[in-house]
């Protein structure tokens, strides 16, 4: 889950979802978030259950979903209010998402198939 506020005289709070995290940027998309236009100034708060990150960016592109009023929000980091780590640390202690042990044999089809089994599982949780 993410927060979105727009900082200025608009004032607007937006929630959504990441649909991408890089060190310097990310994409969130947000269902009703009509207002916010490429080149406003944002504060985000990413959080993953145990530790929440804030950050001060700007609105680099802005891209329409197929259905209502939903848009996907690129958004560049200019600087952390927490501290940077907070934010390395949600990007990068996770559960991994390919399998972690795959047995030597002489069978790629079997390992294959035992990442696409893993991938499933780990959406249906």
């Amino acid at each position: 889950m993410v927060t979105v506020r727009e900082l200025g005289d608009n004032g607007m709070e937006y929630f959504g979802v990441t649909t991408l995290l890089t060190e310097h940027g990310m994409r969130v998309f947000l269902d009703e978030a009509q207002d916010l236009r490429i080149g406003a100034r944002v504060q985000v708060e990413v959080g993953n259950g145990s530790v929440d990150a804030v950050m001060e960016g700007v609105v680099i592109g802005v891209v329409s979903a197929r259905r209502g009023n939903a848009t996907v929000h690129t958004i560049e980091i200019l600087e952390h209010v927490t501290p940077e780590l907070d934010y390395l640390q949600i990007l990068y202690d996770r559960v991994p998402m390919l399998p972690q042990t795959i047995t030597r044999d002489f069978n790629n089809l079997e390992d294959l198939w035992r990442n696409v089994a893993f991938r499933i599982e780990r959406t249906v949780r």
